[in-house]
């Protein structure tokens, strides 16, 4: 059932972009937009819910990443290729489908708001000593 949503929403994603697209000026534009805006709150949500946990960490005196900041960045997920891939993909075509509806200051937020907690995610797993991406296979 949770594959099933999934492909369901990210095929309604592509056609609310597709349509975007072709009428810059429609409602899909505006699903679109609606969509960053809910990404930009998200990942700020997060960001400053993962630095106050760890401020408050360190504060008490302990030492390491607190448990909240972990949850926050998601530390404990190993992100496979796949899904970085689906990330770079979906906020290009994001990206490029805000730009051309000259919606440049969302366009603007969005990228700075995703690619701002990935910076984040990856300089805590690099100070814990993890790895973004799992070991390839031989």
């Amino acid at each position: 059932m949770k594959t099933a949503f999934k492909w369901i929403f990210d095929i309604s994603l592509l056609v609310m972009i597709a349509l975007a697209f072709v009428y810059p000026q429609s409602v899909a534009t505006n699903v679109v937009a609606i969509w960053a805006w809910f990404g930009i709150v998200v990942s700020t949500m997060l960001m400053c819910a993962g630095i106050v946990g760890q401020c408050a960490w360190v504060k008490d005196g302990k030492s390491g990443i607190a448990d909240l900041t972990r949850r926050a960045f998601g530390l404990a997920i190993r992100i496979r290729l796949r899904r970085q891939f689906r990330f770079v993909i979906t906020t290009a075509v994001m990206t490029a489908c805000l730009l051309n509806a000259g919606m440049l200051t969302v366009a603007l937020c969005y990228l700075g708001s995703l690619l701002s907690f990935r910076f984040l995610r990856s300089l805590l797993l690099m100070f814990t000593g993890r790895t973004s991406c799992p070991a390839p296979s031989a």
